[in-house]
């Protein structure tokens, strides 16, 4: 009988991290379905208008883009150009995108659990929690609108070659120059794309080796060797390459951008040094908790305000576990798994930093920036919970608490599935941009059944609606973004995230359309007078153009 136990208990063992694994990829199809069908934003929309653009002018880069602060190498040529070949419908090109970028996250997270010499049934149960929507942002921002999904992708595959040089390395090795060499390609990569990639994985990786060197000296394990003969020889050789190349990348993008007249712009957040105000810290810390489960707005006793509290536990937790690891390492450790799970704290202390001593006149949005830390939580919270001894009591402290923290992860994924799949049962706020709108194609559907009925070929809006109208249109209807001006009643156009040659396009009928709220603002602007109004709800305005010349010939640029 007690051999019959332990046999079904070897087999739970073995089997329960694949079925979690299924069950989370079976209801994230679902729910990425529904996410990228309703939950619409310019931003994400910009990126199926990029592709379009792209295709239509036959180019990989394009000088009539505004690409913002990255050039999009890696989700909008190498999976949404070839999908929308493929697909009329751009809403099966973003939901099957999606699709093939999280199988690209796994795989990845697959090879950095390769690396660090852990165990199928630690991928399967990592890999779960990857796909689990904790926090609003992470759902909308990573999973459903693959934003950073791509960013998280390469870091895991630049970990996972960098912890081969954590320990001895046979240089007379072919792999290890093989691994060089994908290390470097993948560090020039991100660094050609945007900025992102430095800070998020070379600069941590960069401060733990420091860190490593450090706590090995302050323990006096050699006090004779010099830095030339530390255990972390090799681990700060393998960063300080790859943080080469992918400088190196940033300069050949600063250099495509002067040679190809690639419309790019640096955030000042990323190149200004200025101390933000003590206001801001309270910003930052709700960014940071956020991606744990916290909310803010909601009742302190109802389910959503208890796993905010718990959201608040677990990441101080799991950071303080995060540092605990890497103080109390050692040269006799394995550093491969000292890395796997420090490399979370560094990661978060990073960003932190960089926002404390930065500043951006427009402010930051800390909830979205700080939704790449928590795919870095998992592999540490995976190794710490299979490092604990097992003979340990279940309710044991050590055990309890983790156990405490990881159910409330997941009750808040499940909370915010359901909200990803259309319930209103937890209502949920995106603490994204500007926008916090649910269900945005709800909002627009209407507006945009009529303007296509009618037969409008090009219209003009503001940056929130604008990309959306060709999304959800798939392209029929291209959108040239404006604004109004502070200091004038006329409007102007804006080219964020958007193809300057809309300007020019030709049309037969073209339109405006405003939110009720910038209705007042435009109506005694210039270019009103060239306009009739031909549609009318509680949210929009849309206008037709009468004269179009001379409508053009009002806006700024």
């Amino acid at each position: 009988m007690k051999n019959k136990l332990q046999l079904s208990a070897s087999r739970l063992h073995t089997v329960l991290p694949k079925l979690l694994f299924l069950c989370s990829v079976i209801i994230s199809i679902f729910t990425t379905y529904y996410a990228t069908g309703h939950f619409l934003d310019s931003d994400a929309s910009s990126e199926l208008v990029l592709t379009r653009h792209l295709l239509d002018s036959g180019k990989l880069l394009s000088s009539d883009w505004f690409y913002a602060t990255e050039l999009r190498f890696m989700h909008v040529q190498w999976i949404y150009m070839p999908l929308m070949l493929l697909l009329d419908d751009w809403q099966m090109v973003r939901y099957v995108g999606a699709l093939i970028m999280h199988a690209l996250y796994i795989i990845s997270f697959a090879c950095l659990v390769h690396a660090a010499g852990k165990s199928k049934r630690f991928f399967f149960y990592g890999a779960a929690l990857l796909l689990l929507p904790v926090s609003v942002n992470y759902g909308r921002i990573v999973l459903y609108h693959n934003h950073y999904l791509p960013n998280i992708a390469l870091s895991f595959f630049l970990l996972a070659l960098t912890l081969h040089f954590a320990g001895a390395v046979d240089w007379r090795c072919k792999k290890t120059w093989i691994r060089l060499f994908f290390l470097a390609v993948l560090s020039f990569a991100g660094g050609i794309n945007s900025v992102r990639q430095l800070m998020i994985t070379h600069a941590p990786l960069l401060l733990l080796a420091v860190l490593l060197c450090w706590i090995e000296d302050a323990n006096g394990e050699n006090r004779k060797a010099s830095l030339l003969r530390s255990s972390n020889l090799n681990f700060l050789f393998c960063v300080l390459f790859s943080t080469f190349f992918s400088l190196a990348g940033l300069m050949a993008q600063n250099f495509l951008c002067n040679k190809l007249g690639l419309q790019i712009a640096v955030q000042s957040e990323n190149n200004v040094l200025s101390f933000i105000g003590f206001e801001h810290i309270k910003d930052i810390l709700y960014g940071y908790f956020h991606q744990f489960g916290y909310r803010k707005d909601v009742t302190m006793l109802s389910v959503s305000g208890i796993l905010s509290l718990g959201g608040i536990f677990a990441g101080c937790y799991w950071m303080v576990i995060s540092i605990k690891r890497l103080l109390q390492s050692n040269s006799q450790q394995d550093k491969r798994w000292v890395l796997f799970s420090g490399f979370f704290a560094a990661h978060v202390t990073v960003m932190l930093l960089l926002f404390l001593v930065t500043s951006s006149p427009n402010g930051y949005h800390y909830p979205l920036y700080l939704s790449l830390c928590f795919p870095w939580a998992v592999p540490l919270i995976l190794s710490h919970w299979e490092e604990l001894p097992a003979e340990v009591h279940p309710l044991h402290f050590r055990k309890l608490l983790a156990a405490v923290s990881v159910l409330i992860l997941l009750l808040s994924g499940a909370i915010n599935h359901s909200y990803f799949q259309g319930s209103d049962s937890f209502p949920q706020t995106y603490e994204g941009l500007s926008v916090q709108n649910k269900d945005k194609r709800a909002d627009m559907e209407e507006v945009v059944a009529f303007l296509m009925e009618q037969g409008y070929d090009k219209g003009y809006a503001s940056y929130w609606n604008c990309n959306i109208v060709t999304e959800m249109t798939s392209g029929s209807i291209p959108m040239v973004l404006i604004r109004d001006q502070n200091s004038s009643p006329n409007l102007s156009y804006r080219t964020w995230l958007t193809a300057l040659w809309f300007q020019e396009m030709p049309c037969e009928k073209p339109f405006l359309l405003l939110r009720t709220e910038e209705n007042g603002v435009f109506l005694p602007s210039d270019s009103s007078v060239y306009c009739t109004p031909i549609y009318t709800d509680e949210k929009y305005v849309a206008y037709s153009i009468d004269n179009y010349e001379e409508f053009v010939k009002t806006l700024y640029y």
